[in-house]
């Protein structure tokens, strides 16, 4: 099994449960949006998006979003939320953060929440985020920081307990 399967097959067991636990405060999310002072025109796409989390705070502010994630079960999670939330200008694709299946130059936003630690090899998926971003856009990467290194161990520990991934 490579590393994105463990990914999905991980993330397929939580994509029920994931939507009450999603590791962010109202409190962040909308200082985020209120950073990336979105005009309403964007054109915005959310990378490993899981639920869409963010997709779905920022459709009220961007012309439309994207959100891209490899696992079917979280994206089934966050289409059922974006209907209940009546949510029209949201749109949802399977894919992998590490080969993006648009054209260069696509997207006014391009943003990312906590997925950057999940990745083999986050270089290839920030490179595919600026290459589908418009010159002049926008790109957002939300993640954790690591904790001096005494505490380092014990975090990894406790994220692995929470989150077998790599």
């Amino acid at each position: 099994m490579n590393h994105n399967d463990i990914v999905r097959q991980s993330f397929k067991k939580q994509a029920e449960k994931f939507v009450a636990y999603h590791m962010s405060k109202v409190e962040y999310t909308d200082y985020l949006i209120q950073k990336i002072a979105a005009t309403g025109e964007e054109h915005a796409l959310e990378v490993a998006a899981g639920t869409c989390i963010c997709g779905r705070a920022l459709a009220p502010y961007v012309k439309d979003i994207t959100c891209l994630d490899m696992t079917e079960e979280m994206l089934a999670q966050g289409i059922r939320l974006a209907e209940e939330s009546h949510i029209e200008n949201i749109y949802f694709q399977s894919g992998n953060a590490e080969k993006l299946p648009y054209e260069p130059e696509t997207f006014d936003l391009v943003i990312t929440r906590l997925s950057f630690h999940h990745f083999d090899n986050p270089e290839k998926p920030f490179e595919e985020m600026k290459r589908v971003l418009k010159t002049g856009g926008k790109m957002v990467v939300w993640d954790m920081e690591a904790a001096e290194d005494p505490l380092r161990a014990i975090d990894e520990q406790l994220e692995t307990m929470r989150e077998p991934s790599p």
